[in-house]
């Protein structure tokens, strides 16, 4: 539910910027053919000026055109390096999660196991004593039995 919510906050930004996106190329594409004219009267008349100028603009252009791809190229490297380690620490949490939940199974299941051996000890001694006590009870009478028939 929460990823949907995400993916739709994302689509209410997505939608307004595409259209705004579509908007301005089709403004500068209305624009580049209302002043094209006017570029092709200006080249057919062999004004130098303005070929300089507009093979100065070109290559500045192209120039920004390649220090903006090589700008979004790291940035999206970097990106790809924060998911990267994003993911390596997930893995890292789960595993040391996994490795946790198994050490507790063991240790409840070593604990369990002494905790069984000290009652089983302590049951062994309790049953030791209470025959002890039934032994020397049964001494007694017997003692006293042969004292009495003795008089």
């Amino acid at each position: 539910l929460r990823a949907q919510e995400e993916q739709d906050h994302i689509m209410q930004r997505r939608i307004p910027a595409a259209a705004l996106t579509i908007q301005r190329v089709w403004r500068g594409h209305r624009a580049r053919q209302q002043i094209k004219p006017r570029i092709e009267w200006h080249l057919n008349m062999q004004i130098p000026e303005f070929r300089a100028a507009v093979v100065i603009q070109a290559a500045w252009r192209g120039y920004l055109g390649r220090q903006y791809a090589a700008a979004e190229r790291e940035w999206r490297t970097q990106q790809q390096y924060i998911a990267s380690l994003k993911a390596a620490v997930n893995i890292q949490r789960v595993y040391r999660g996994h490795l946790g939940r198994k050490f507790v199974r063991e240790y409840r299941k070593q604990h369990h196991a002494k905790i069984s051996e000290i009652k089983h000890r302590a049951a062994l001694n309790i049953q030791r004593v209470w025959r002890g006590h039934l032994g020397r009870q049964l001494a007694r009478e017997r003692q006293y039995d042969a004292m009495i028939a003795w008089e």
